[in-house]
């Protein structure tokens, strides 16, 4: 009813293969500007998968999601060791989800998410060393 399955369509097949390396540049406006050709509707894609891949094309889509990957797998592997990751890794892993069907590419939460995720460990760490110091200075003094 809301006519993604056409955005959808009209993305990947006319406006993706035209700019798959490189993409059409970043912005909604650009998609929108990309698209006319092809529909009197001026719509967004609502889809972050076919918004990354058009906006910054396959080398930009690739470094994307290698980033959102070490991003995960760093806050899984800290989750054991600090308390409060979940927060920031249901922020991550629900604005991937939630963008099937919306462009969560600019949406502030997921950026928050990795930022919250990564202060909180750089935190965790910060404190170590600082125990640790404070051990060697006791011992010394």
């Amino acid at each position: 009813g809301t006519g993604r399955a056409e955005i959808w369509e009209i993305m990947l097949k006319n406006v993706i293969p035209e700019h798959f390396w490189l993409g059409i540049g970043l912005g909604g406006g650009n998609t929108v500007y990309a698209m006319s050709p092809y529909t009197a509707r001026a719509l967004g894609v609502h889809n972050l998968y076919i918004t990354v891949l058009a906006q910054i094309g396959c080398i930009g889509s690739l470094c994307f999601y290698i980033f959102w990957i070490k991003c995960l797998l760093v806050v899984i592997k800290s989750m054991r060791q600090v308390r409060y990751l979940e927060v920031p890794f249901f922020m991550i892993l629900t604005a991937f989800i939630n963008g099937i069907g919306e462009e969560v590419f600019s949406e502030r939460f997921l950026w928050f998410g990795a930022g919250l995720a990564f202060m909180i460990i750089y935190n965790r760490k910060r404190r170590k060393v600082e125990a640790k110091n404070e051990e060697k200075v006791i011992v010394c003094g």
